[in-house]
């Protein structure tokens, strides 16, 4: 896929992510009301964070990994099993530690807390990193239409009351099923003949090289999820509504920054393998774009 391609099928997943929470705020705020709708963003809050523990970085290391190995299938089928197995591993512990704390430590109740875990699970089931290093994101861009879009659907025909809040946090956390249902003919075409070699030491390994990733992806996540639960702890749920409300407009910006590096990471980590010319000639050629995104951004949040 060109990088031209690569760019539309992000820029349009990415577009999907920001456009579909904010078509649902002002129904979501008529029917929940302001104190369900701070749950609401509360345990949607909750659930990102989950899933950044879960997916530890992975989405920028297993990325630039298979990215340099995409013409190794045998490779790539063994990174694509440790890195699941891993992150599985993951999600079972910060489902314990969350259930345990549900209810107490955190404000809100344990199938709630269920709900909000579908979304680190929808995260392993559907590697939007895989898709992304192979330069095949127009497909992983067509799945999460597809999820976002009957996520839409089915929270405007669903949720009727602020008494469905746990089906509303349930309905916006499971759109990664129904998109790694849609991909699942990619990801078969992986195989999972990976899986019978992976053992506790490339598990080990996996977490060891994620772990700088995943302080970038704590951090990026930090300051976009975290701070609804301070507000929450603070002032209650009606202001954390809120601020989940404010932070949405802010934040509409960032995810062309965030389509312009994953365009051009797969591409460049194969070109550190392959052909470093070529991959520096690229890098060059990016500035440009990164200095027009910067002024767009500028120009939005000074309007």
């Amino acid at each position: 896929m060109s990088l031209r391609k690569q760019a539309a099928s992000l820029a349009i997943m990415h577009a999907a992510d920001v456009l579909q929470p904010l078509l649902i705020l002002p129904y979501a705020g008529r029917v929940l009301g302001p104190l369900h709708f701070g749950q609401y963003a509360y345990a949607l809050s909750v659930g990102w964070l989950a899933a950044t523990i879960v997916d530890y970085g992975f989405h920028w290391t297993a990325q630039r990994a298979v990215a340099s190995a995409r013409h190794e299938p045998a490779v790539i089928a063994a990174l694509f099993a440790e890195v699941t197995v891993t992150k599985a591993m993951l999600c079972c512990v910060v489902m314990l530690v969350g259930f345990t704390a549900a209810g107490g430590f955190l404000a809100v109740s344990k199938p709630v807390f269920f709900c909000t875990m579908l979304t680190p699970i929808g995260g392993i089931l559907f590697p939007t990193w895989l898709f992304i290093a192979l330069e095949r994101a127009w497909e992983a861009a067509v799945a999460v239409l597809i999820g976002r879009c009957l996520a839409l659907v089915c929270f405007l025909t669903m949720v009727t009351s602020s008494a469905e809040t746990g089906l509303a946090v349930a309905i916006q956390s499971s759109i990664g099923f129904v998109a790694a249902l849609v991909s699942l003919p990619v990801i078969l075409s992986v195989g999972f003949g990976g899986f019978r070699a992976v053992t506790p030491s490339t598990v080990g390994m996996q977490l060891r090289s994620g772990w700088r990733g995943f302080l970038f992806a704590l951090v990026e996540r930090i300051l976009v999820a975290l701070p609804v639960p301070l507000v929450e702890h603070f002032a209650g749920y009606v202001a954390a509504g809120n601020y989940s409300i404010a932070e949405k407009f802010v934040n509409a910006t960032r995810p062309f920054f965030r389509a312009m590096w994953e365009t051009l990471l797969p591409r460049v980590a194969y070109c550190a393998r392959h052909d470093p010319q070529a991959g520096l000639v690229l890098i060059r050629r990016s500035l440009l774009t990164l200095v027009v995104g910067a002024a767009f951004s500028l120009f939005l949040f000074f309007l």
